[in-house]
């Protein structure tokens, strides 16, 4: 089933079966590319399953695309995105996975990816700032490679990996000032090395 907007709406438009909005802060010219956007719904029905969250995206709402199955991969164009909103990709069933490469600075918000079972891979590189919220990856139960490289700050919030039993190694390849919080590692009994 499609969404449709209503003619005299002045926030959101539609683009790529995406629901959208400019940015705070921005002009609402639709036709100025420059501007950044934000992602508010994503359509069940038009979503490719590889899907790459192009450069002029700031933000993703939460449980934009929760429980979406059609997804098999998500990665982004390097800048602006800024925030992955709660539960914005929870449930994706079929997502396996998930590359993040230079952007400045990332906020993965409280589960953001939890409960995605088939979830395998995340890589993020080239981030000055990465904070991994609470229960971000929970019940992530395929997840055996998690790789971060360069990054500035990173801060791993209470329960960021909680019940990801095939995880065995955090990969962290640089002089990363690192804040874990408690039970970030909880019930995770393949762990070996960080």
């Amino acid at each position: 089933q499609e969404i449709e907007l209503s003619s005299n709406n002045k926030n959101f438009f539609k683009e790529n079966g995406l629901i959208m909005k400019y940015s705070k802060n921005e002009s609402k010219d639709h036709n100025h590319n420059s501007q950044s956007k934000e992602i508010v719904f994503a359509s069940f029905n038009d979503l490719e399953s590889d899907f790459v969250i192009k450069g002029d995206i700031s933000k993703l709402y939460g449980s934009a695309f929760y429980n979406r199955s059609k997804l098999n991969s998500l990665r982004s164009a390097p800048k602006p995105l800024q925030i992955i909103c709660s539960n914005c990709f929870s449930k994706c069933t079929n997502l396996k996975s998930v590359d993040f490469e230079g952007i400045k600075n990332l906020i993965l918000d409280m589960a953001s990816f939890s409960d995605c079972q088939s979830l395998e891979s995340v890589k993020i590189g080239e981030c000055d700032e990465l904070t991994v919220g609470k229960r971000c990856f929970s019940n992530c139960a395929s997840l055996n490679s998690f790789q971060l490289s360069r990054i500035g700050k990173l801060t791993l919030h209470e329960k960021a990996f909680y019940k990801c039993s095939s995880l065995s190694e955090l990969v962290i390849t640089s002089d990363s000032e690192i804040e874990i919080h408690d039970k970030c590692f909880s019930e995770m009994e393949s762990l070996r090395f960080i």
